[in-house]
């Protein structure tokens, strides 16, 4: 638990409207995932990294990390679920060490232009929404009208 400071156990309580019994269940959840998911080196990702699809770009006024994402470059055919899992982990994890003392959330802009149905995948995009719950802002731009039935599911995440 060496990781683990006031503004991540916050996180958790807000999550849980600050009901503590709930806060812990979530939170000893998250230590088994965390130690069961382990450290995802590159070597596991390589076809995940060779698509290119999220950098990260600078810091947003308020000093947040921010993330640029490109769906289109999701190529739903060639893609392993559990590697798409650990590539969004890896990722969050280096926006993630790269915030700031002192604040505890970053941005992420997925830029949806491009993307058609072959680059929808459901599973894979729900797996990497429920993983983020760190997330202070996503914006999403260029969305295309198909996509725009997801909007309500993506809206809770994204943030004010």
């Amino acid at each position: 638990m060496q990781d683990v400071d006031n503004l991540m156990l916050r996180r958790f309580l807000r999550a849980r409207d600050l009901d503590v019994e709930k806060a812990s269940m979530m939170f000893l959840k998250y230590l088994k995932w965390r130690h069961a998911m382990g450290y995802t080196s590159e070597t596991y990702i390589q076809n995940e990294l060779a698509q290119e699809k999220l950098y990260m770009q600078g810091r947003d006024k308020k000093g947040r990390p921010i993330g640029v994402a490109f769906p289109c470059k999701h190529n739903y055919s060639h893609r392993d679920l559990d590697e798409f899992k650990r590539f969004v982990v890896y990722s969050l994890d280096k926006l993630c060490a790269s915030i700031p003392e002192g604040q505890e959330k970053f941005v992420i802009i997925a830029d949806h232009k491009g993307w058609g149905y072959a680059n929808f995948d459901i599973r894979g995009y729900v797996a990497a929404l429920s993983i983020m719950q760190v997330c202070s802002v996503f914006i999403v731009i260029s969305l295309v009208s198909y996509f725009q039935a997801s909007h309500g599911y993506i809206s809770p995440i994204r943030g004010k």
